[in-house]
C-alpha cells in the first residue's frame, strides 16, 4: 500500500469515526430526554395519587387538581418533544445510509445540535414538573 493509499484510509476511518460518535452523541441526548420524560411521568403519578389521599377535603382537592392539569401539560409537550428528538435521530440514521449522498461534517453536527437542544427542552420540562 502507497502513502497516499495510507493517508486516504485514515481519512476514511477518521470520517466513519466521526459520525459514530455524532451517533453516540445523538442518541446519549435521546435517552437523557427519554429518562427526563420519565421522571416527569413519575411525579404525575405521584400527584394523581396524592389527590386519592385527599378525597373530601375541597381546597386541598381542587389544588391538587390544578397541579395534575398543569403536569399533564408539560408531559404533553415532553411527549412532542420526544417525538421530534426521534424524528432526528432516524433522520441522521437514514443520512448515513449508503444509499444516500454523505452529508458534511456540519450537517452532522446540526443533527447533534439539535439534538442536544431538544433534550435541554425536555430536561427544562422536568425541572417545570418538579417545581409544579
Amino acid at each position: 500500500m502507497t502513502t497516499r493509499n495510507l493517508t486516504a484510509a485514515a481519512a476514511q476511518a477518521d470520517q466513519a469515526d466521526y459520525f459514530t460518535r455524532v451517533n453516540w452523541h445523538i442518541k446519549a441526548a435521546t435517552d437523557r430526554a427519554r429518562q427526563a420524560k420519565a421522571d416527569i411521568d413519575s411525579v404525575l403519578a405521584e400527584a394523581k395519587a396524592k389527590l386519592e389521599g385527599v378525597r373530601g377535603r375541597e381546597g386541598e382537592q381542587r389544588l391538587a387538581a390544578q397541579r395534575i392539569q398543569r403536569l399533564e401539560v408539560i408531559a404533553a409537550a415532553a411527549d412532542q418533544h420526544l417525538k421530534e428528538i426521534d424524528a432526528h435521530a432516524q433522520k441522521y440514521a437514514t443520512s448515513l445510509s449508503p444509499d444516500n449522498a454523505p452529508i458534511s461534517h456540519d450537517e452532522a453536527k446540526g443533527f447533534w445540535m439539535d439534538a442536544v437542544r431538544i433534550s435541554l427542552q425536555v430536561s427544562m420540562l422536568h425541572e417545570d414538573a418538579r417545581e409544579a
